[in-house]
């Protein structure tokens, strides 16, 4: 076949032309928007055929630990990452674990023995590969066989493809044949949206969870707020208290926050990646908004993009299921759309608001034994929740 490797700094120019028509966590305006937010320096390996791109992967280097990130090695493959939808009994596992290594006198490889690495994920925390290889075995083949290869060269042990969906076989049969040690680790969520609105929406909800949906709905108007949606064109004079909103979220889970960057994240979403097409969907209580969430339409679905809530007012609560799930629905089914994909994270709730998860899983190779002896141990008793919707 006469496949070739390269390796490019930061985005490699053919990006967009291999990316076109492919999902939205491909598109040079989402890498654009989510710039940075995986740390570390952005690297874009692509296959080349005859001369010509047919196969790219991003990927960027890691080179300390990011504790408590889903791209960070030792949070999410050995701790009981609490954010990971997991099930107790491999949190007890993975906590017996820790327990038996120290009590033979040893530990579980500590954070920093897990960096530096090269993590091949995109910043929307999937893996795809992407052009018209990127369902080749070969092509694949040759593309993780020349990332272990420039990984090694490059005094970097460890190797991990972050997170890849049950579809990508030919992928992951590039990865097994390589040697990597699969651990299935996150689901991804997404809401079929019916066509008959909120009704419909309500009526395939179990009757306990629909009745939970009313009673909340109820308590945000006895909170004295209010849904209200806001289309593209009405958006931006807002877009400075949505970015206050979404530094909170984001100080809350990940420790602080710079707003400036976040109001920037949020302008280049609205307009480099939902094209002036944004919905949002505000929680107000009288004259101020106390909660967000962000969409863009995209095929023949939404994505949700960005979230954002006032922690510090009690008006708050029960505003994410609002803004996120009751008030967005009708939306988006009126529009036609067939789906609302909203990624990682919060499975109890988006389970339990009718989301469907789809398993996602991690791979790791390491030339360091002791990380690949780990790896290998915690695979054995990880296990994910159910993603179905059960009654």
């Amino acid at each position: 076949m006469n496949y070739r490797l390269r390796v490019h700094p930061g985005i490699a120019p053919q990006w967009e032309r291999l990316t076109a028509g492919g999902p939205m966590l491909t598109t040079p305006g989402w890498l654009r928007a989510m710039a940075g937010r995986l740390g570390g320096r952005t690297l874009t390996f692509v296959v080349e055929q005859g001369g010509e791109a047919c196969l790219a992967l991003h990927a960027t280097v890691q080179p300390v630990p990011r504790p408590g990130e889903v791209f960070d090695l030792h949070h999410v493959l050995v701790s009981e990452a609490p954010a990971l939808p997991l099930t107790e009994a491999s949190r007890a596992a993975r906590a017996e674990l820790s327990r038996r290594a120290e009590m033979s006198g040893r530990a579980v490889p500590e954070p920093s023995r897990w960096t530096p690495n090269l993590l091949v994920m995109l910043p929307g925390y999937e893996c795809l590969p992407v052009g018209p290889a990127a369902t080749s075995p070969a092509a694949l083949a040759v593309a993780v066989d020349g990332i272990l290869d420039w990984a090694a060269n490059a005094g970097i042990a460890t190797v991990a493809f972050l997170y890849t969906r049950p579809e990508a076989t030919a992928l992951t049969g590039a990865l097994s044949a390589a040697g990597f040690v699969a651990m299935p680790l996150s689901l991804t969520w997404e809401l079929p949206v019916p066509s008959g609105g909120f009704d419909a929406y309500l009526a395939s909800l179990p009757r306990k969870r629909a009745a939970e949906a009313g009673r909340e709905l109820a308590r945000l108007t006895a909170n004295g707020v209010r849904l209200r949606h806001l289309p593209g064109d009405a958006i931006t004079p807002v877009v400075p208290a949505l970015a206050r909103l979404r530094g909170q979220l984001v100080s809350k889970y990940r420790g602080g926050c710079d707003e400036g960057a976040e109001r920037g994240r949020l302008e280049s979403l609205l307009h480099g990646v939902a094209g002036g097409r944004a919905q949002v969907v505000l929680a107000d209580a009288g004259d101020t908004v106390v909660g967000f969430a962000l969409f863009a339409p995209f095929g023949d679905g939404w994505q949700c993009l960005a979230l954002g809530y006032d922690y510090t007012d009690r008006r708050s609560r029960f505003a994410y299921f609002g803004t996120a799930f009751y008030g967005a629905v009708p939306l988006a089914s009126a529009q036609g759309a067939r789906r609302i994909g909203y990624g990682q994270g919060s499975a109890r709730a988006k389970q339990d608001r009718g989301c469907v998860g789809t398993p996602l899983t991690a791979w790791l190779h390491s030339t360091d034994p002791e990380l690949m002896a780990t790896a290998r141990t915690a695979a054995s008793t990880t296990a994910l929740i159910p993603g179905q919707r059960t009654s």
